[in-house]
């Protein structure tokens, strides 16, 4: 009897336990557009996680779902999700000439219950070229944050995990540009 009453309190405290303790993490899907010259990048996050990093940024609420917030959502893309010319882990003290390497433009964003997705370009000189990718989206407002960026080139993919630890990667430049995929749609074509 004693047995089944604990299997019981086990049974009703788990759900709750399980929900007490959130989950953080972001996934980005980036691609390199050739024509436009810049990586297109489609993240998926938590509105609500964004909307905190936001307020520390502005210093007040910012509502996601609103227009006015996305100035907003630009500039904290602008510092959290940029290239670098720099090899290996960015210094400290160069996170502004670093933002400066590349530039954000957010394009759009869709919004719904519990993820939204935000949909931007980065570019930079085209000159240059990128040698480390530096992701810390939501990393100041979730301890155990986990942002997950898959880069695609062509058919091929390759996922980078980015934690509060290891914040950067670096880039393929080879990989992520080259022009080897099969155009389907002119095969047999003569």
């Amino acid at each position: 009897m004693r047995w089944t009453g604990l299997v019981w309190a086990i049974c009703i405290a788990w759900p709750v336990a399980v929900s007490a303790h959130p989950f953080h993490i972001s996934v980005a899907e980036a691609e390199w557009n050739a024509d436009a010259q810049c990586l297109e990048v489609s993240l998926k996050l938590q509105p609500t996680d964004l909307e905190r990093a936001l307020a520390r940024l502005a210093g007040k609420r910012i509502r996601v779902e609103e227009e006015q917030a996305d100035p907003w959502i630009e500039k904290y893309l602008q510092a959290n999700f940029r290239c670098t010319e720099e090899q290996g882990r960015p210094a400290a003290e160069s996170q502004g000439q670093s933002a400066q390497f590349s530039k954000v433009k957010l394009v759009g964003k869709e919004i719904g219950v519990a993820w939204m997705w935000v949909y931007f370009e980065v570019r930079w000189s085209p000159d240059k070229r990128p040698q480390t990718l530096v992701d810390t989206i939501l990393l100041e407002v979730n301890e155990a944050q986990i942002n997950t960026v898959v880069l695609r080139s062509g058919p091929q993919r390759r996922a980078l995990k980015f934690t509060a630890r290891q914040w950067w990667h670096a880039m393929d430049w080879e990989w992520l540009t080259r022009q080897d995929t099969v155009d389907i749609s002119a095969k047999g074509e003569q």
